[in-house]
């Protein structure tokens, strides 16, 4: 069984590559840093940000000197971790929601609950809408 090889990029790609490599490592190490500031109040302050973020774009680097296979685990924890508090609140809601207000608001607008749920999620889709793009 033969090792699977990786292709290199072309030459003209490379300084492009590694510019959007740089822009989304800090991009994700500002990330980092906004949601440590919440838990360690001395990280929200310009010399501790400034640290913070160093560390968290050194830590990337390492983690990805240490190979692929470790950034592909590291990524499926951190999605699994930050699934965690949606979980949370996704199923807790169900022990909270009460179908009277549901209902309520559906009479008000005088409507089938069908015909009145699909128009709750225009606040979210409407950016994205057809309507709103620009020829």
């Amino acid at each position: 069984m033969s090792a699977a090889r990786s292709v290199p990029a072309p030459d003209s790609c490379r300084p492009r590559l590694l510019a959007s490599t740089w822009v989304a490592t800090v991009a994700v190490s500002t990330a980092v840093v906004g949601y440590l500031s919440v838990f360690v109040p001395w990280v929200a302050k310009p010399p501790g940000a400034t640290i913070a973020s160093i560390a968290a774009i050194w830590l990337l680097v390492g983690a990805n000197l240490i190979g692929p296979k470790f950034v592909a685990r590291l990524a499926g924890w951190t999605l699994a971790i930050g699934l965690i508090p949606i979980l949370i609140v996704a199923i807790g809601g169900w022990f909270v929601f009460d179908s009277h207000i549901f209902s309520r608001v559906v009479e008000r607008h005088g409507k089938e609950p069908v015909a009145v749920v699909p128009h709750t999620t225009c606040s979210y889709s409407g950016p994205f809408s057809e309507s709103n793009r620009q020829a």
